[in-house]
């Protein structure tokens, strides 16, 4: 019995010892510290990024401005394969209605008479203050108005994209109205998430150089500002 009581504090004291030990050797805590470089790889690494303006109607736009830039709605990827995986979320242009959540928007009405989408938008949703170009701000309903309004006048507009949109509406502050001319089955994608309606405020498109500067870009509501991105 001696001998086990013995064995069991030997063991005891060589455990105490060791983990003395692997603590003493465990790295201190550092501050965090902030800065550095990001570099992402998107689904087309051998092309450049063609433009950095939603205006432009280019194609790989939303490729290369997906990570920063905002849309009303986006995928729901709590419903995807690490979530309850009822989507698997590989269509490039496809996400049924069912599987998507707001982004910059709270949640949406569709009417029937007269026919139109009631955007309700997030409260609290800021642009990030960029120096010489806007100072930090709320996200509003007319950053919405005058982004779309932008997207579907400009020349190289797709004219058969907005047809469907009669006009906007602006109600208060964080509330918008689309009406509809007609039904289009496909409005989410025109313009809640597809590829060219990026939501860009007025002071972007204002800016010297325009929205098709990249040091332009605007941010909102991420903690984060693109600075000398390199392009390869």
């Amino acid at each position: 019995m001696k001998k086990q009581v013995y064995a069991f504090f030997v063991a005891l004291i060589g455990v105490l010892i060791l983990a003395t030990t692997v603590l003493a050797a465990a790295p201190k805590a550092e501050p965090p510290r902030y800065g550095g470089t990001m570099t992402f790889m998107e689904k087309y690494p051998a092309l450049n990024p063609i433009a950095w303006d939603n205006a432009t109607w280019v194609w790989k736009h939303a490729y290369d401005t997906g990570f920063y830039l905002e849309h009303l709605m986006m995928g729901d990827l709590q419903k995807g394969p690490r979530g309850t995986n009822q989507y698997d979320f590989k269509e490039n242009s496809w996400i049924p209605h069912l599987f998507l959540r707001g982004e910059l928007i709270e949640k949406y009405e569709v009417k029937k008479k007269p026919m139109q989408v009631i955007f309700h938008l997030r409260k609290g949703v800021m642009w990030q203050e960029k120096p010489g170009i806007m100072k930090a701000r709320e996200f509003v309903a007319d950053d919405v108005v005058f982004s779309m309004t932008r997207l579907r006048n400009s020349p190289k507009a797709q004219k058969e994209h907005h047809d469907f949109i009669d006009r906007w509406e602006v109600v208060d502050k964080h509330t918008l109205i689309m009406h509809m001319k007609e039904w289009d089955a496909d409005w989410r994608y025109r313009m809640g998430w597809g590829v060219y309606d990026a939501i860009q405020p007025k002071e972007m498109a204002d800016a010297p150089g325009g929205a098709n500067k990249w040091e332009n870009l605007l941010i909102p509501s991420m903690s984060m500002n693109l600075k000398n991105p390199i392009l390869n």
